[in-house]
């Protein structure tokens, strides 16, 4: 059996696993944090056969970004809104100077205006640098919504629009994407983390 000790840095935000006594195993071991599905999210290969006396640190991205689309079912000129969210995962420290891009893709024409909340987080542009000079303070979260109408596409196109996000902290880029699918008749919205 192997022995360890998990400890968990509040003022970081990081994991940190110190091993006491590890069998070996052929030439390396892993470890890993899963994620709320059960999917391991976080893995470090030692290439080394014993852990004895060893730890591994996991720390998590200083942001996440989230994108989605506000309407399920879509037509050929129907409006729609993204709306992307960015959180500050870091406990203590601001991420200032960010840029959020959003380059839209064929099949969709911008429509404006574009929103910020908080509004006085940062400059709202217009596609392709649609923020820049964010700054989200400590375990903040900030939302940007983007409207585009949907262009006449052929039945089975899917169009996929991907957002990133930088700051002077951690240039990233951070990534989300959001996709829909034209039917005959009706674009089906899918949204995707990347």
């Amino acid at each position: 059996p192997s022995t360890f000790q998990i400890k968990l840095f509040e003022s970081t935000n990081t994991i940190e696993v110190h091993f006491g006594v590890v069998p070996i195993f052929f030439s390396y071991h892993s470890v890993g944090i899963e994620d709320p599905s059960g999917t391991v999210g976080l893995t470090y290969f030692y290439g080394d056969a014993d852990l004895n006396g060893k730890a591994v640190r996991f720390s998590p991205p200083p942001a996440f970004v989230d994108k989605t689309v506000d309407d399920a079912f879509l037509d050929a000129g129907q409006a729609i809104t993204y709306t992307i969210t960015v959180h500050n995962n870091l406990p203590a420290t601001a991420l200032t100077g960010g840029v959020i891009s959003d380059t839209l893709p064929a099949g969709v024409t911008f429509a404006g205006p574009i929103t910020l909340d908080p509004p006085g987080a940062g400059t709202v542009g217009a596609p392709p640098a649609i923020v820049t000079g964010l700054t989200i303070s400590p375990t903040q979260t900030i939302t940007v919504t983007v409207p585009v109408t949907v262009d006449a596409l052929p039945g089975g196109t899917t169009v996929t629009n991907t957002a990133e996000v930088g700051f002077l902290e951690d240039p990233g880029p951070f990534v989300a994407a959001a996709s829909f699918k034209v039917s005959d008749c009706r674009a089906r919205v899918q949204s995707t983390l990347v």
